[in-house]
């Protein structure tokens, strides 16, 4: 598994939050890069203090190229302390849009190097959009819903539009009560992980201040489940594909 594209439909369920907490938490040797892919504007440089560059647009003008250069993802990330590596979106809409557009077109160049992950947040998808072409070409995609009523019916509508056009798909339930079981049962679709709300890890991820511990915090540890179903699931399939 190469690419993780995680979205939402509705709301704001913190969907870059979340990403950013999987590519911190990855449990396994390869590394994980996350990638600001969202055609509303990224938040990770203005939450970081980065640069505007290196990042996505630089990635968008290697994907322009008649044949992209393996390995350009890395050449447009941005490491931070810690040792996470983002590819930000610029803030402005404007000049997200335009480089998410050209990503949609050649979603290859968004593969990082073999011993790596890219951790796509693609935020609100609609149909035939950019984020949903980057969602179908990801080796997984993970729709990301609050547990509330509105954001779950939502995601139940949605689910059969969404299932004809991803293969590997299944939902991050952040917050609420409901039992695993019960949504699972009502949307007809794998719960991955809970992730639980976490508002001091959530800051700490933007940068705002330390946490103890911060990995075994409530939405880090939340965020080291997702990641470790994304694998097992992988692994999985695998063995049912091999002769």
């Amino acid at each position: 598994m190469r690419t993780i594209a995680l979205f939402s439909l509705s709301g704001a369920p913190g969907v870059t939050t979340l990403a950013l907490a999987v590519a911190a938490a990855w449990p396994t040797v390869q590394r994980a890069v996350l990638v600001e892919a969202d055609a509303s504007g990224g938040d990770v440089a203005s939450w970081r203090h980065l640069p505007a560059s290196p990042g996505l647009v630089e990635l968008a003008a290697a994907a322009r190229a008649p044949e992209p250069a393996d390995g350009a993802l890395q050449g447009c990330v941005q490491v931070l302390p810690g040792g996470v590596g983002v590819c930000p979106a610029p803030a402005s809409a404007d000049r997200a849009a335009g480089a998410v557009n050209l990503l949609a077109r050649r979603p290859a160049v968004l593969a990082p190097p073999e011993e790596a992950v890219a951790v796509v947040d693609v935020g609100r998808l609609a149909p035939r959009s950019a984020a949903a072409h980057l969602a179908a070409a990801a080796d997984a995609a993970v729709l990301v819903v609050a547990d509330d009523t509105a954001q779950l019916k939502r995601a139940r509508d949605a689910l059969p539009g969404l299932r004809a056009g991803i293969g590997r798909l299944g939902l991050a339930v952040v917050g609420g009560t409901n039992p695993r079981a019960q949504i699972v049962e009502a949307l007809e679709a794998p719960v991955w992980a809970r992730i639980p709300t976490d508002p001091r890890s959530a800051a700490f991820l933007r940068g705002e201040g330390g946490a103890r511990r911060a990995g075994r915090r409530p939405l880090l540890a939340g965020a080291r489940r997702l990641a470790q179903a994304l694998t097992a699931t992988a692994v999985r399939e695998q063995a049912v594909s091999t002769p």
